[in-house]
This record gives C-alpha cells, structure tokens and sequence, in this order.
C-alpha cells in the first residue's frame, strides 16, 4: 500500500464567484468532451470541491492506524457495534457480583465467584466437620460393634456384681478362695464335685462297710473302678508284679475281710495277704500255681 500523502491539495477555498463557477448538469454527467476545454472556473470549483471533500475527511473519517481511538464516542461506538452473546453468538454480557442470579446474559464476576467459593469452602468445612463427628459416633444398628475400643468401653460402664445388684465378676478355677466378688468357673465347680463324691463314697463306704470295686487290667498295669464304672479316690491300685497287685484303702482298721473273683476266666485262682489297716495284696495265678496278669478281678472289702 502506498505512503499516506504528506502534501495538502488545499484549493480555492474562497468560494469567490468570479474565479469559481459551476459547470452544467451536461458537464459534469458527460465530462469534457474530445476537443473540448473547460473555462478556470469550472476547473476551480470541481478542485475547490475536491479540496472541501478532503478536508470533511480528514475532519469525519477514522484513521485505520489510530485503532478507533479517533472515533467521536468510544461509548457510542462500541454500543453500535456490540453483539450480545448468546449459547450460540459470541458477544458482549454484563458482569455481576450476584451470587444468586439465574439469568444466561450476565456473567459473574470474580468477586461472585469468591463469594460463591467462599459459601462453598464453607459448606465443605461442615460437611467434613459433619462426617468427622459422625465418624466419632457410634449407631445404634451396630449394636456397639463400631466403638473404637470395646473393651475399654465395657470397663468404663461396667458394675460389679452384688448381693442386691446384678453386675460383672471374675471366674476362678479355685476350690479354695473365699472371695465374694469372684465366680466360680465349670473346671471349679467339676473339681468340687469330684472332692465332694469322694467323700460321699468315702462316707458311704465307712458306713455300709463294704465296697466292691473292679481291678482292671488295660494291658500294662491295673487301674481300679468303683461301683459306678468310675475311679476311686478310696481306693488306689499299684501293679507290684506279675500277676500281683496292692490295693491301698482308706478304712484304717485291721477289721474288714476281702473276697476276689477272677472275672474272665473260673479257672484263675484269687488270693490275697499281707493285710494291713490301709493295704493288701492280690495274687493271681493259674491252676498250676503260676502268678499270670491280664485277668480282670473284682474285689469286695468288707468290715468283719
């Protein structure tokens, strides 16, 4: 593109009437015809002219190169111009520090968005605060199983047992304390009831003064069986020998007799000596004589 002119083409700018004259309607739609001059005063208005246009030019029309700073109004230009923007034209929107607003045509601005970050920050603080606390609860659907420790829960809510409260208490596998705020365990209870059986059969057996019990043989030595099928702690077996057994007792006294029966075989003769107040012994032999093991014998004790 060429330079911008520098030189002004100012010209008669007078309008004096004896150097400027109009031309015709003629003239100026057919222009100067072949061979044809025109006077000075016809070339002096259409140059006058030219020159006018020139200066309402430079006077009204915008220089590209001033990027409409030159514009009368920038206000005025800008409203003539402007697009508003809509979801499908690009354009222009108003701003709003409105944090409610629900209209499309107005844009927030970053004021609004602060705002609305500021409620939202907010919001997200107790909604944590919220699940922190909830996390910090127990539900009751859980039944208790979502405490953080229970068994520090139970100690700190738990009451001890009375004789007017019901409450919590230890168990003991002891037969011998004297505590009241301990209960007594099953293997406790077991033990008690096998010391008070011994003594019943103990009482039983001093009483009535007989027992019958059964020496059996489980293939290396005799464990003994009371009247029940159960071991006595009145009596205790003691496998000394071949076919020889010491049967411990509890009576204490030289007066009691003992009567034994080969269970498995007739032809095993039972004998016993060596009484004392608290043992004897039994021998178990074959027809021949011999002391053999493996035979089964019910012993009866009774008082003489």
């Amino acid at each position: 593109m060429a330079a911008k002119p520098s030189v002004d083409p100012k010209w008669s700018a007078n309008d004096d009437p004896n150097n400027i004259i109009e031309p015709t309607a003629s003239l100026k739609e057919n222009g100067i015809e072949s061979g044809g001059v025109w006077g000075r005063e016809n070339l002096n208005w259409m140059f006058g002219a030219l020159s006018k246009w020139v200066d309402w030019i430079r006077s009204y029309a915008l220089d590209k190169d001033n990027n409409l700073s030159d514009v009368a109004s920038a206000t005025l230009a800008f409203n003539n111009l402007k697009q508003n923007a809509t979801a499908a034209i690009t354009g222009v929107v108003r701003i709003s520090d409105s944090t409610t607003s629900n209209s499309s045509t107005v844009a927030a601005t970053s004021n609004s968005v602060r705002l609305t970050k500021t409620v939202a920050d907010a919001a997200s603080n107790a909604a944590n605060s919220a699940n922190n606390n909830a996390n910090l609860r127990a539900l009751k659907t859980n039944n208790l199983s979502d405490l953080a420790n229970p068994s520090t829960a139970f100690s700190n809510i738990k009451q001890a047992a009375t004789a007017s409260t019901s409450g919590v208490v230890k168990i003991s596998n002891s037969t011998t304390t004297t505590s009241s705020d301990t209960a007594a365990s099953s293997t406790a209870v077991k033990s008690a009831k096998d010391v008070a059986d011994s003594a019943k059969s103990q009482s039983q057996v001093l009483t009535d003064g007989i027992l019958t019990f059964k020496a059996d043989w489980n293939g290396s030595y005799y464990n003994v069986q009371d009247r029940l099928g159960n071991a006595s702690s009145f009596i205790a077996l003691y496998t000394t020998g071949n076919g020889t057994v010491t049967v411990d007792h509890l009576f204490g006294t030289l007066d009691y007799d003992v009567q034994l029966t080969a269970v498995s075989s007739s032809s095993r003769v039972c004998t016993y000596s060596s009484k004392t107040a608290n043992d004897f012994e039994i021998y178990v032999r074959d027809p021949t004589g011999n002391l053999v093991s493996q035979e089964d014998v019910i012993i009866t004790i009774y008082k003489g």
